[in-house]
């Protein structure tokens, strides 16, 4: 580790034991993102989740953020798994009344499942995300600063207010544009495997560059360096939204999708910068006009 990142670590407060024990804490949670093969791509983002669970493990302010948010998450992902086993039958109902033939009957209650399962996965990637919203900012600070890096916030309640009406309002927003796919892919539902796939395509692809927006907002990046990344390393971006979305169907588990996901994208993030694949925050920061505020 050189001197510039060891400083940023270090304060009169902290010892020499603090120190080291951070630094060996960060080389073990930030990825190596240099580019592999395709196999080894898909491997780095899939298992981001892994060193996600083990830092928050070992970090009791982040445990203790994520337990709590984990409890909300868990009532709503509960709740959501009953109205979508009530709904996904009473939708396809609707619009398919029951058939005679048996071949009919069987692709009917294929489509039952397959509507459930899309109804859940919507649900389950948007209202946490939307009930969360005010506290995903904090987290990724809170992560970045267990690695030891320096994480400027505004001090304040009119700040808090600002910063949690924004954020909620970039969630509400990305959370419409996930479910604008998901209205124009809802035909092709009722076409056996090609419907599913592409919602859980188009799903994993919306999951990945949501949970990178709240660590990249804070250091005042654009959307259009997480699409510039996602396009150059889709076998990264695809592991890592495949392993969120499989989470969510690991019972107990499920409840901590949601602060797993905003750590594990805040360790992307961070292995991205490492490699040279975002430009540092500091570069980001010294783009922006005089006296233009983040928040």
């Amino acid at each position: 580790m050189n001197d510039l990142a060891t400083s940023a670590i270090a304060s009169p407060e902290t010892s020499p034991i603090d120190i080291e024990a951070t630094l060996l804490r960060r080389d073990a949670a930030i990825p190596r993102l240099e580019k592999t093969s395709c196999f080894g791509d898909l491997r780095q983002g899939f298992t981001l989740p892994l060193k996600a669970f083990r830092l928050i493990w070992k970090v009791p302010r982040l445990r203790n953020k994520a337990l709590l948010m984990g409890a909300v998450v868990f009532i709503v992902l509960t709740g959501l798994f009953g109205a979508s086993l009530f709904a996904a039958p009473a939708l396809v109902e609707h619009f398919w009344p029951a058939p005679e033939a048996w071949y009919a009957v069987a692709a009917r209650a294929l489509v039952k499942i397959v509507t459930f399962i899309t109804l859940f996965i919507i649900g389950a990637s948007t209202l946490p995300k939307l009930l969360l919203s005010p506290f995903s900012d904090p987290l990724s600070a809170e992560t970045e600063r267990a690695l030891g890096f320096e994480v400027t916030e505004g001090d304040g309640l009119s700040h808090m207010v600002r910063s949690a009406i924004r954020t909620l309002f970039d969630a509400l927003t990305r959370t419409l544009l996930y479910l604008a796919g998901h209205a124009l892919l809802l035909p092709l539902l009722f076409v056996p495997g090609l419907g599913a796939a592409l919602g859980w395509s188009w799903s994993v692809v919306w999951i990945t560059l949501d949970s990178l927006d709240g660590p990249m907002t804070l250091h005042l990046y654009k959307f259009k360096h997480a699409f510039d990344v996602f396009r150059r390393r889709k076998r990264l971006f695809f592991g890592f939204g495949t392993a969120i979305l499989l989470l969510q169907w690991i019972p107990i588990l499920n409840a901590l999708f949601l602060p797993v996901a905003i750590v594990s994208a805040t360790l992307l993030m961070r292995g991205l910068i490492e490699v040279g694949e975002l430009p540092s925050p500091e570069s980001v920061s010294s783009e922006l006009p005089p006296g233009v505020d983040a928040a």
